[in-house]
């Protein structure tokens, strides 16, 4: 018994909870009243992010990656990280919304999703609900430290 919130998502058909991104249906349950009947909308369906990740030096794709990303909700922002490798070409990504986005790599330095002209001022991304966008991106090798002689 007592109130509970409600979220739905359908992940195989692109509807994704998205850290309770779509505001919740509420329902409350008594002794007198144990059962509920509520309808629940989904939001809107995710969009689909493609990455494409090169070695900035060699040209040659780096086959694991973290994608993240972060987008402003009341009361504070809402993240999400999706990892890839050979297997995991794409992710879905909360749908009209401005999102910030990185993408890092073990030995690399993070990428920004930037302004070309500007790479110091960070741009948004906002995808439309179910829009596929292939994003092309070089990473920067780290700076190798040199080994300690001893």
């Amino acid at each position: 018994m007592g109130t509970f919130g409600l979220v739905a998502s359908k992940i195989d058909d692109g509807y994704e909870d998205f850290e309770h991104a779509v505001p919740e249906q509420a329902v409350t349950l008594t002794p007198q009243q144990p059962l509920a009947s509520v309808i629940v909308k989904l939001g809107p369906r995710a969009g689909i992010l493609i990455p494409s990740v090169k070695d900035m030096v060699t040209g040659k794709p780096v086959p694991d990656f973290w994608v993240s990303w972060k987008f402003d909700i009341p009361n504070g922002s809402s993240t999400g990280t999706s990892g890839f490798s050979r297997w995991t070409t794409r992710t879905s990504i909360p749908a009209d919304r401005d999102l910030s986005l990185e993408v890092s790599a073990h030995g690399y330095k993070k990428w920004v999703w930037a302004d070309g002209s500007n790479p110091s001022q960070p741009l948004y991304l906002r995808l439309r609900s179910a829009e596929q966008r292939v994003i092309t991106i070089e990473l920067q090798p780290e700076a190798k430290k040199p080994r300690a002689i001893r």
